[in-house]
């Protein structure tokens, strides 16, 4: 007999406890490659209910292994709201030289909105220093969306608005 995908059979299946998903983030720092794609999986097909693992997930964009990235990120796109909780972790990833550790990092922060509006200026920083322009984007995106209002903050959007990166200057302006 086949699964119905989205049935409530389905969703009890997959329905995990918090101590089952939070012994997966502990595995997603596992040396076996199958280890850490099977946790990064599990989180993702909770998601939303692995929220609280938003930090972790997001360090895990740095793992070597493409099915584990596409796992976690995966979560990362159904965690609607990280909680608050951890935005210090988050901080702490949004200056990764990993382009995709950084992004995600931006993007849960400005997924908090205005619960996050106390580190505006790390998010400008990360606009104003970034090499990657995906991560300027989501950085001009976040700060739209956390209201941002510090000096520091309205300056990287205005530089950010006269890019020559079209995307980016849209973005910026957005967000002003």
């Amino acid at each position: 007999m086949g699964r119905y995908y989205g049935s409530l059979a389905w969703e009890k299946e997959c329905m995990q406890s918090r101590s089952d998903l939070e012994q997966c983030v502990g595995r997603l720092k596992s040396e076996s490659v199958a280890e850490r794609a099977e946790a990064a999986e599990t989180l993702c097909t909770a998601a939303p209910e692995s929220s609280f693992a938003a930090a972790d997930l997001v360090r895990a964009c740095a793992d070597e292994d493409e099915s584990v990235r596409e796992w976690v990120v995966g979560a990362l796109e159904n965690i609607e709201e990280p909680p608050t909780d951890a935005l210090g972790a988050l901080e702490a990833s949004c200056h990764s030289e990993n382009a995709l550790v950084a992004y995600w990092a931006v993007t849960m922060m400005g997924r908090m909105g205005c619960a996050a509006k106390v580190k505006q200026d790390v998010i400008a920083q990360v606009l104003e220093s970034s090499k990657d322009v995906s991560v300027q984007e989501k950085a001009a995106w976040a700060l739209g969306k956390m209201e941002a209002d510090s000096s520091l903050a309205r300056h990287a959007l205005e530089q950010a608005s006269h890019s020559d990166n079209a995307r980016l200057s849209r973005v910026a302006n957005a967000a002003l």
